[in-house]
């Protein structure tokens, strides 16, 4: 079994609406490569979008665009992890959004938001 051109796309199209909305759009090149990348060797689709996620993340990361992409709104002082379709605060485990359905970010002086 092989990753489709569709589900590409998808997760493409998902994992750039999560970029875009924190206003990350001069990398949006970079989910393409990502999902392009992991295609090469990934056969499964539940870890295609992991991989892809993750690889994206990791690169933020090293790369130093943003070390806590996307930030945790509960705490704002870690990242959100992808489990399973959905960005988590793995403090809490709780799950705060699907892929491509991620918040804009909040300020430290904007918890309230989530209460």
């Amino acid at each position: 079994m092989s990753i489709t051109d569709e589900q590409v796309n998808d997760v493409v199209t998902r994992l750039s609406r999560d970029v875009e909305g924190w206003g990350l759009t001069s990398h949006l090149e970079w989910v393409r490569h990502e999902a392009t990348n992991a295609r090469s060797f990934v056969t499964d689709p539940t870890w295609f979008e992991e991989k892809v996620v993750e690889d994206l993340q990791q690169r933020f990361m090293d790369e130093f665009v943003d070390t806590t992409w996307p930030r945790c709104p509960r705490h704002f002082r870690h990242p959100l992890w992808y489990h399973n379709g959905n960005w988590v605060c793995e403090e809490d485990a709780v799950a705060i959004a699907r892929l491509g359905e991620l918040p804009p970010p909040l300020s430290n002086e904007e918890p309230w938001r989530l209460r």
